[in-house]
């Protein structure tokens, strides 16, 4: 399937999870479409979301290669596979992504001399890459410690975009439209996020606050022993306390937003 304009135009669409808002807005927007490819393949926005990334996940979290065992993502379980004949059992324990704390625990069927990858995240203070030990394993742990200091992002600066979205029919709907070359507005700018660790904040209107007005530049928060939204649980919840004393929650994206009815907001506006 290929979609083209009267001007020989690839048309492509928003390439994430589109029906979670990322400024103040509702969950369930209904903004969908196909991300084209350059070698004309395509894939569906269904192909972002959480649930079929879970799929991917889960393929790829523990791999064995020629050198011995590689680890790319991290959840507590227990993975079994084999390098050059012998069985090889990792034992993973940590409540990751809320805490950077990770123990491996390495079991062998036999002794064998392997080299254990693990990958260090982008958004660590470890170098980029792998971590390797390479030993001979039998009943071994590894431990990590990723640091999960809070992070502030700004919007980055562009000037000219082509778009192939449409909301003048109705803000709360994307209509797939011919492109339209739009530029930067300065009031794009007035945004900031925070990150701790591998997850993204956001505010949730049911937390009392609302997400459409100006948020305090905040870098430090404590954790919340509450962690109830509304009339379900939230995996993280961070207090915040601004200068002038004034005192908000975020919490982690994924929860935000979640009864289809409360505000949200990733990127928090300033002003």
């Amino acid at each position: 399937r290929r979609t083209t304009t009267q001007r020989g135009a690839i048309r492509t669409y928003m390439p994430f999870d589109s029906y979670s808002p990322l400024i103040p807005g509702k969950r369930g927007r209904w903004i969908g479409g196909d991300q084209i490819l350059p070698d004309k393949t395509y894939y569906g926005c269904c192909a972002c979301i959480g649930a079929a990334g879970i799929g991917v996940f889960l393929k790829s979290a523990v791999t064995a290669d020629a050198e011995g065992i590689v680890v790319n993502f991290f959840e507590r379980g227990s993975v079994q596979l084999k390098y050059a004949g012998v069985g090889v059992t990792l034992d993973i324990d940590t409540d990751y992504p809320t805490d950077g704390s990770i123990r491996i625990k390495v079991r062998t069927q036999s002794p064998v001399r392997m080299k254990i990858k693990v990958r260090n995240p982008e958004w660590s203070n470890a170098p980029s890459g792998y971590s390797v030990w390479e030993k001979e394993w039998s009943d071994d742990q590894i431990e990590l410690c990723f640091d999960m200091t809070l992070k502030l992002h700004y919007p980055e600066r562009w000037d000219e975009d082509v778009i192939y979205t449409d909301t003048s029919r109705n803000p709360s709907y994307y209509f797939t439209a011919d492109p339209v070359v739009v530029h930067h507005n300065d009031s794009e700018d007035a945004y900031y996020a925070i990150t701790r660790g591998p997850l993204v904040l956001a505010a949730d209107s049911r937390m009392g606050r609302d997400v459409k007005q100006p948020f305090p530049i905040c870098a430090s928060a404590t954790e919340c022993e509450d962690r109830a939204l509304g009339d379900t649980e939230c995996m993280l919840k961070l207090c915040f306390t601004a200068a002038d004393g004034e005192q908000f929650c975020l919490v982690d994206y994924s929860s935000a937003g979640k009864d289809w009815d409360a505000d949200m907001a990733a990127w928090l506006p300033t002003k």
